[in-house]
């Protein structure tokens, strides 16, 4: 379908002023916000209506052009208006240029969230039946979540260009918000003056055996950038024998602790398991900063047992993913365009079983997604996208879960694209050093010629903690 073939012309949102945080309350923006409402049902658009929620940052210049920026987050299931929220101090030269237009997608955030309330893809199966509260969570749902895909969210985003006068829409997406942003190209090509992804989850890619599988070599290259870093290998000597046999021991412990939890700072009993170590080893994984604590996290908990660091930040991470993700959305996008996907070959599961994570996260989605039902997927979704549409593409290249491999893969048919990798980076590196003027100037021109990026080869490594203190002087 093509911008011609959407739906007649929708009533726009009707704007006010308003005061935004982000789920952390760390960050606030003042902008202009607005509920707006959409079909249920895009086929059915005199039928039920849901709440979605638009926020816009207008522009400072005088004569502002007909494009706009969106943003999109990824998750599935996170709050694109809460990314908008971090995002705010480095679009503000942005600002300048363009009006700035957020949605947060249906079923995240403020737009008729489908929330579970306690549930998230880091249960433990083996200690909660994983069908019995996806049931549970799914008649607590206000909607049946067979509307809220990828499929459906596209004809949104259009209809919102379409009610606000935009005759085209720049587009930011970072992780799933890729396979977002890409399904709009292939629907709405037209509609697109420029393309920016960050951390590419292509279509092609249906997520499963592979997050571990990815972690892991995340994990192995941090082993191996210790041992050739000369504070920390001194520091931390056998570090990947010792994740070995703490992994072993929490597989076989539990580990008692009273502490002070690190967002209400009340006391608390946590009982350390290995889930808790394989969940902020994924997590960290994702950020520099992070992962620069791991090797002192392992090492203390392996030689001095103290588990404490691995408890603050299961604690602190569990909280933060149940803020930030709308897990019925989540489940919804994985269980239409992920798992029935999944082609059960030996070799990677057999890959998938020997990694950190073990095949945990799939058996768990499965679980899911056999009660979960199935949504809307439209028939060339999995298909690769073709276009000459200018499009800038980022990875890190430590990206523990959409790798530089996956941006890769889009070159040949994206015939207008460029691929900047950020050396010693994680999972989403727009805001980092350089890119954030990369990426203005890019926006600017609407083309990947001449887009001076030399800058990114000069990107520093975060040093690694060898204890309390930080880094080595």
């Amino acid at each position: 379908m093509n911008s011609a073939e959407a739906l007649e012309t929708p009533s726009g949102p009707s704007f006010k002023p308003c005061r935004l945080t982000d789920t952390s309350n760390s960050n606030i923006l003042y902008a202009e916000c607005s509920m707006w409402h959409q079909p249920l049902d895009h086929e059915k658009p005199s039928g039920r209506t849901i709440e979605l929620f638009v926020t816009k940052i207008p522009s400072t210049a005088v004569d502002p052009p007909e494009h706009a920026l969106t943003l999109i987050n990824g998750g599935p299931g996170g709050s694109s208006i809460d990314l908008l929220v971090s995002f705010a101090p480095i679009l503000q030269q942005v600002s300048q240029h363009m009006d700035i237009i957020v949605l947060d997608q249906r079923g995240t955030g403020r737009s008729t969230a489908l929330d579970c309330e306690n549930m998230s893809t880091d249960i433990d199966p083996d200690t909660i039946d994983l069908a019995r509260e996806t049931k549970k969570c799914l008649d607590s749902l206000a909607f049946s979540p067979v509307n809220f895909t990828t499929s459906v969210a596209v004809r949104d985003l259009e209809n919102l260009r379409i009610a606000m006068g935009y005759e085209q829409w720049n587009i930011y997406g970072t992780s799933y918000g890729t396979r977002v942003a890409l399904h709009y190209l292939k629907r709405y090509e037209t509609s697109v003056r420029s393309l920016t992804l960050d951390g590419v989850l292509p279509p092609s890619i249906s997520m499963g055996s592979n997050i571990a599988i990815k972690s892991d070599s995340a994990l192995r290259t941090l082993f191996q950038n210790c041992s050739l870093d000369t504070d920390c290998k001194n520091a931390f000597p056998n570090l990947s024998d010792d994740f070995g046999a703490l992994s072993v021991y929490l597989k076989e412990n539990n580990i008692e602790l009273r502490l002070r939890h690190p967002l209400t700072n009340e006391l608390t009993t946590k009982s350390v398991s290995y889930p808790d170590l394989a969940l902020i080893i994924r997590l960290s994984l994702y950020s520099p900063e992070m992962s620069s604590l791991l090797p002192l996290t392992i090492h203390s908990a392996f030689n001095e047992n103290d588990y404490t660091s691995i408890a603050v930040s299961a604690l602190a991470f569990e909280e933060a993913l149940l803020d930030a993700m709308s897990y019925g959305m989540h489940n919804a996008v994985m269980c239409t365009e992920d798992i029935p996907f999944h082609e059960p070959d030996e070799t990677s599961n057999s890959k998938g079983e020997e990694t950190y994570l073990g095949n945990e996260f799939l058996s768990s989605m499965q679980s899911i997604c056999s009660v979960w039902p199935a949504g809307k997927i439209d028939n060339d979704f999995k298909r690769p996208v073709l276009s000459n549409i200018p499009t800038l593409i980022l990875s890190g290249e430590n990206d523990p879960i959409t790798p530089p491999a996956y941006g890769d893969l889009l070159l040949d048919g994206l015939s207008n694209s460029i691929h900047l990798i950020g050396t010693h980076q994680g999972h989403g590196i727009m805001h980092r050093g350089c890119f954030t003027r990369i990426f203005s100037d890019f926006l600017s021109t609407a083309s990947v010629s001449n887009l001076e990026s030399t800058c990114i080869k000069h990107l520093p490594r975060m040093p690694f903690f060898i204890d309390s203190l930080g880094p080595a002087p």
